[in-house]
């Protein structure tokens, strides 16, 4: 399996996917420093033995970007899509599928901790807490007759 052309392949379509074009249009040295890291990172993750790659870098780098499952599963079915079109081997293409799903925690793991955060914050000030805020229904009442002023 021929592991650059799986990632140029898959950061391809990517760049086509409307769910994480974002994360991926980026100025042309960044996309190759990301292709080079994601090529090093896939290669340890498949076995490679003379290849190491610092993890818990992997999860700093992913932390601020917010990522969730749902836009990793879009980077997942850009992967899949990628290795049918190199014509990998079904078997293979399970196998390499399922080790790069292993990190799904790694890179969604800053946005999840944030979303729980703002669950907590939530449930500790109760669910009428923007309506408080905002003076009830009196205050909501000024707030749109301001707006249409």
């Amino acid at each position: 399996m021929n592991l650059e052309a799986v990632v140029e392949t898959m950061y391809s379509g990517a760049l086509l996917d409307p769910r994480i074009k974002f994360f991926f249009d980026l100025p042309k040295d960044r996309v190759e420093q990301i292709k080079e890291r994601m090529c090093t990172f896939l290669s340890m993750i498949t076995g490679a033995p003379e290849v190491k790659y610092d993890v818990k870098a992997l999860k700093e780098i992913h932390r601020g970007i917010n990522i969730t499952d749902y836009h990793f599963d879009a980077l997942m079915e850009n992967m899949k899509v990628a290795c049918e079109l190199m014509e990998i081997d079904n078997t293979v293409r399970v196998d390499f599928l399922e080790c790069v799903s292993h990190v799904r925690g790694i890179i969604t793991a800053g946005c999840t901790v944030r979303l729980e955060l703002a669950k907590r914050r939530t449930e500790i000030g109760g669910t009428e807490g923007l309506f408080k805020q905002l003076g009830g229904e009196e205050g909501i009442a000024k707030a749109v007759q301001r707006l249409y002023e």
